[in-house]
């Protein structure tokens, strides 16, 4: 059974560190929010301290305001892999709310009501991160860290045989890495953020190149372009097996075809890999 949200390691150990570095700095002085988004643009200013809890950002009940009073905790948190298109390079920064019974609900507040993000929930058990490593560090940082299918899957597995006397197993062969169903549970502004323009813009520093394997999500985070709807979400077919490049194709394998991109997401010819 899992740890509460409020008895692991990130709720005791890592967010009153991070409050102790803000205390600590000559970003102490600042003032907080009086209302979610000025405390959400605090958070954006204090970036290189987050995560941080949200009443070390607002004067105000934040938890009141967006509704989830029954949080067990409210924090400002960085989203791994996901770039804010207004504050480029930096990462995404949003409120992420934890519950008792497992699930995490994300918010990112506008101006007005109309301009923010509708709440994202992220149920207990959810294929978007690996729960040992938001227990350490928090849901935002562990976000995209690993397929849908390896997050779920735990710390004991992985893609890669073993080191010699290690006790995690390797998966089987042709395992789906994963479904439409997982691609349903991203937030749509992260699968955005991966929209085509940005996979192509990754893919063309591999012209040229012979094939390269992206299955294991380290060097990119494949399943967040192929959420998007439209010919990216057709590439997923029942289920995702391998994800490449070669020479700048996206060479994507799902339960039914092997199948080449182009950059202008045709279709190409069936092509042996060279590995």
């Amino acid at each position: 059974m899992r740890t509460p949200w409020q008895h692991t390691p990130f709720a005791s150990q890592h967010l009153p560190a991070q409050v102790r570095g803000l205390l600590e700095s000559a970003s102490r002085g600042f003032t907080k929010g009086r209302a979610a988004r000025e405390a959400l643009e605090k958070a954006c200013q204090l970036y290189d301290f987050l995560p941080l809890p949200a009443d070390s950002l607002a004067s105000v009940d934040l938890k009141q305001e967006l509704g989830v009073a029954h949080a067990v905790l409210l924090v400002a948190e960085r989203v791994n892999r996901v770039n804010d298109h207004n504050r480029h390079p930096q990462e995404r920064v949003d409120f992420f709310a934890y519950f008792d019974n497992g699930h995490v609900v994300r918010f990112h507040p506008g101006r007005t009501p109309a301009a923010s993000a509708k709440p994202h929930d992220m149920p207990a058990g959810s294929s978007l991160y690996r729960w040992s490593d938001a227990a350490r560090f928090g849901v935002g940082s562990a976000l995209h860290r690993h397929p849908p299918t390896i997050a779920l899957l735990g710390d004991a597995h992985q893609l890669a045989p073993p080191a010699e006397g290690a006790a995690q197993a390797t998966l089987p062969p042709r395992t789906v890495m994963a479904t439409p169903d997982h691609l349903r549970e991203v937030n749509p502004y992260d699968a955005q953020a991966h929209g085509w323009r940005t996979l192509q813009r990754y893919l063309d520093n591999f012209a040229g190149s012979d094939f390269v394997d992206l299955t294991a999500g380290d060097l990119y985070p494949w399943w967040l372009p192929l959420a998007n709807t439209g010919a990216n979400r057709d590439l997923v077919q029942d289920g995702v097996l391998h994800v490449g490049v070669q020479d700048g194709h996206l060479v994507v394998e799902n339960t039914r075809e092997l199948v080449w991109v182009n950059k202008r997401k045709d279709k190409l010819p069936h092509r042996v890999l060279h590995t």
